[in-house]
């Protein structure tokens, strides 16, 4: 099996927590984003290992919501890792959201990576989040127009304005 060759975890990391600061400012500039909720938890997954390489505080989560929103963002991308193991289609935890089970969207597939973010609502503002914090960073690894797709799949009101703003 062909793997993308991966920059090194020291390598990313600096650039992953940019990438999703950038995405939660901008996401929370939005005319279309009216909710109070300004931060919450990204994770950042190898999505060929599995392996989790940060979890990181973003912004501002809701207060005594820090325990809650950590386990959630690192559920959705372990749920988004293991569907893909059983479904290569799958690119989104939106995918395989059950809310009554307390899974949410809000983790992304990109060419290596899989982010997820969890703080915001609804949770297709995670999910905008998580898809303009992979396209930002430098190895391009979710492209505009696959973003796009990924939102799409959720009529997911923020995506397409995010990826915007973001790319600019």
């Amino acid at each position: 099996m062909n793997r993308p060759e991966l920059p090194s975890n020291k390598e990313i990391l600096n650039d992953i927590i940019w990438c999703f600061e950038n995405a939660l400012k901008k996401l929370c500039e939005l005319p279309e984003y009216t909710d109070e909720r300004q931060g919450g938890y990204a994770v950042l997954m190898n999505a060929s290992t599995g392996d989790i390489i940060a979890c990181i505080r973003v912004g501002l989560p809701t207060p005594g919501k820090e325990d809650k929103y950590m386990a959630f963002a690192i559920e959705k991308a372990k749920r988004l890792f293991n569907s893909r193991k059983q479904d290569g289609t799958i690119v989104s935890s939106w995918q395989t959201r059950n809310p009554d089970a307390d899974q949410y969207g809000g983790a992304i597939y990109g060419v290596g990576w899989i982010a997820s973010f969890s703080g915001l609502s609804p949770d297709t503002a995670d999910d905008a989040v998580s898809a303009a914090a992979l396209a930002q960073l430098e190895e391009n690894p979710l492209p505009r127009e696959q973003a796009l797709a990924i939102g799409a799949i959720s009529d997911n009101p923020f995506m397409e304005p995010l990826i915007k703003i973001v790319l600019q």
